[in-house]
């Protein structure tokens, strides 16, 4: 017989309904500081898109990395143009409807300030809208009710929330202003010009200094136009500077790294070693020193070597010119003071142009290694060997003027239309890259990296759903094991009224590195260390996509500290996605992810589950329940007979996907899936017979 009381099956639903949130995306929080700001969700409507036949985006949920891809003529640049004015023309209620996250601290404040006045400003807005509409249409009747109505909504909301109207325009021509900072457009033709000023010199020989040189006087864009012509004369004689500093230093290595040149250097040396993969080097080509009775003379001339071998930018082929063009542009923007460029928002059209498929690749990858937590990039292309080496995330399909959100099937049908013959489509594509083989490779890939620490939070994960439906009630301590960047956290406490009813909300987790980060967000207490962890403390103890990651060696140890750090009456709930969407490789034999027969071996008969109502879901995410006097001493015996289960179920699974005709990726993934499961839970079996011995 269950013992779970009405309030405590409340608040079990309710978390493993916020722990949903860590598959998708990040809730916002301020930190002091923050410089950064990268769009969250999109909204692009008919005036954001105006004349460009595209078509509306409700709204879609953004990463770190956007790659839009399709065909010549199917919109994907007028996308990009899109995006370009919608960040040029941001309103402050952009900000207020959650569009952006990580927000400066001052834009962050008007978020808070304003925050009352939303509904207000945006009946407002609509009116101006609709009024526009109507001077250009006077007599149309339909539209004189429709601004009618429009102002009748306004005058009611501003009854409650009365706004300042200026003030709110000022305050968006001053975020417009910050996020104009943080915007960066590389477009190919400014690229090429560059290039262009680069092959246009006679001498057979160019330095580096020529080539800064050209950069200053030919190139009139955007990117460049903020670079100060200090920064510019400054980067034209940095090897002599170099020279300079190392004979004044007098051979004291701790002093000259601590030049300003130095620093630079190492700067530009690591943009050519990211884009070109060669090693930039300086050397002293001429030195002279003048002493005289009341000062010395120092002449000191530098020189850059390539490799080895003395910079010359005509040895460099078509590809690694582009290449070289990009270190150099992204170098100079690095160097401006009011402009870091690794927390910009860059947008790029094709720039797979004039590379070959190896050095396309290694573009991105550079690219996404200067973004990848601060910042944010959008490309559009058609390039295969780009899109190949993309995440599933990062693949939007860009398809008759239509924007197609990330799924499993939109890599699949990016192969068709970037490709663009259907009638040699089943034997390119099954020759080339049939989709479950894909989905395996890349799947098997992953898995060799470490696992993310997701600090995500989305309101339409299933989770979610699952535990808003059943929490309220009475005051609660929780122990969120395994918080990582405290993204469950994040969704807990956006609720006023669910923050208050948790009289404690304690985090434990192995990594230090997000101490202050939890602590900051709210968090009353951060253990680091099982031993740390009080006995019969807390009513609820919940894991969220945790235990997956945590070593057999440690299951025995961890699941017999968290049963007693429950009170008499408090509950266990252990939440993960069966269909483990991101490979990893979280210890020496793997991850474990437990169905439902497994965990009612591992915890107990009485373990009940809570899974998502739609049937997308019904069957990949799964929270556990337990009470702690149904939870059995956690024994060698247990986990054995609790793997075997897993390791009989892997095996049938795979089986059953070898007689499925489908080519889906899907099938890939799972098949990949099941494969490590079956391989990971042999490994830990091995193990566990060993120690048992």
């Amino acid at each position: 017989m269950f013992r779970f009381s009405v309030i405590t099956i409340f608040w079990i639903r309710y978390l493993c309904c916020l722990a949903k949130t860590i598959f998708i995306d990040t809730d916002q929080i301020d930190n002091e500081g923050i410089t950064i700001m990268r769009i969250k969700k999109l909204i692009l409507n008919e005036k954001d898109l105006k004349d460009s036949g595209l078509k509306s985006i409700d709204s879609v949920k953004i990463g770190s990395l956007v790659a839009l891809v399709g065909k010549n003529g199917s919109g994907k640049t007028r996308f990009l143009k899109a995006i370009e004015r919608k960040l040029n023309n941001i309103e402050l209620i952009d900000v207020l409807e959650e569009c952006y996250e990580y927000l400066p601290s001052q834009i962050y404040s008007y978020k808070q300030k304003y925050s009352q006045s939303k509904e207000t400003y945006a009946s407002y807005l609509k009116l101006i809208e609709a009024q526009e509409q109507q001077k250009k249409t006077p007599n149309d009747e339909a539209l004189k009710q429709h601004v009618a109505d429009l102002r009748n909504d306004y005058e009611n909301k501003s009854k409650h929330h009365k706004i300042n109207v200026n003030t709110l325009m000022q305050t968006s021509k001053y975020i417009q202003k910050e996020v104009k900072k943080r915007v960066k457009i590389i477009k190919h033709d400014d690229l090429r010009a560059l290039k262009a000023t680069f092959d246009s010199k006679e001498e057979s020989v160019l330095s580096f200094e020529d080539i800064i040189e050209s950069t200053n006087g030919s190139i009139e864009v955007n990117e460049f136009s903020m670079i100060s012509n200090s920064a510019l004369k400054f980067l034209r004689r940095l090897p002599h500077k170099l020279n300079y500093d190392d004979i004044e230093t007098r051979g004291n290595i701790k002093k000259f790294r601590a030049r300003v040149s130095h620093k630079r250097y190492m700067k530009l040396k690591g943009m050519i070693q990211s884009f070109l993969g060669k090693k930039l080097d300086w050397g002293s080509r001429r030195t002279s020193i003048d002493e005289h009775d009341d000062h010395i003379n120092i002449k000191a001339t530098g020189y850059w070597t390539l490799d080895g071998r003395e910079f010359n930018y005509n040895d460099l082929s078509e590809g690694e010119k582009v290449l070289f063009a990009y270190a150099l542009l992204l170098f100079l923007l690095d160097t401006n003071p009011r402009v870091n460029f690794k927390d910009s928002i860059i947008v790029i059209d094709e720039p797979e142009l004039n590379l070959h498929p190896k050095a396309q690749i290694h573009l991105i990858e550079s690219l996404k290694d200067l973004v990848q937590e601060t910042g944010q990039l959008f490309i559009a292309t058609h390039s295969l060997p780009i899109v190949a080496n993309l995440d599933y995330g990062a693949i939007n399909l860009v398809r008759d003027s239509e924007w197609c959100t990330p799924s499993s099937v939109v890599p699949f049908h990016s192969i068709d239309e970037l490709m663009g013959f259907d009638e040699h489509y089943n034997t390119m594509v099954e020759f080339l890259v049939s989709p479950p083989s894909w989905a395996m490779t890349r799947f098997m890939a992953q898995c060799f990296e470490k696992p993310e620490v997701f600090e995500v939070a989305s309101n339409n994960d299933p989770q979610r759903k699952v535990f808003s439906d059943l929490i309220q009630g009475d005051p609660i301590t929780i122990l969120d094991f395994g918080a990582g960047k405290g993204r469950l956290l994040d969704a807990v406490f956006e609720n006023e009224g669910t923050k208050k009813r948790i009289t404690a909300y304690d985090c434990f987790d192995v990594d230090t590195a997000n101490n202050d980060l939890l602590k900051k967000k709210g968090a009353r207490k951060v253990l680091n260390v099982l031993e740390d962890i009080d006995k019969e403390k807390y009513d609820l103890i919940v894991m969220v996509n945790v235990l997956h990651e945590i070593s057999i060696k440690h299951w025995k140890e961890t699941l017999n500290t968290v049963k007693s750090a429950l009170t008499f009456d408090g509950y266990l709930a252990i939440v993960e996605d069966t269909e483990l969407p991101i490979g990893e490789l979280p210890n020496e034999n793997g991850f474990l992810l437990l169905g439902k027969e497994e965990f009612k071996i591992l915890l107990g008969d009485k373990t009940s589950f809570i899974t998502p109502d739609t049937a997308q879901y019904k069957n990949r995410i799964i929270c556990s329940l337990v009470h702690r006097g149904d939870i059995a001493f956690m024994t060698n015996n247990i986990l054995i007979k609790t793997l075997e289960t897993l390791k009989m179920n892997s095996l049938k699974s795979i089986k059953d996907f070898r007689k499925q005709p489908s080519k889906d990726v899907k099938l890939g993934r799972l098949y990949a899936l099941k494969a490590n499961l079956f391989v990971n839970a042999e490994l830990s079996l091995k193990w566990l017979y060993n120690e048992k011995s």
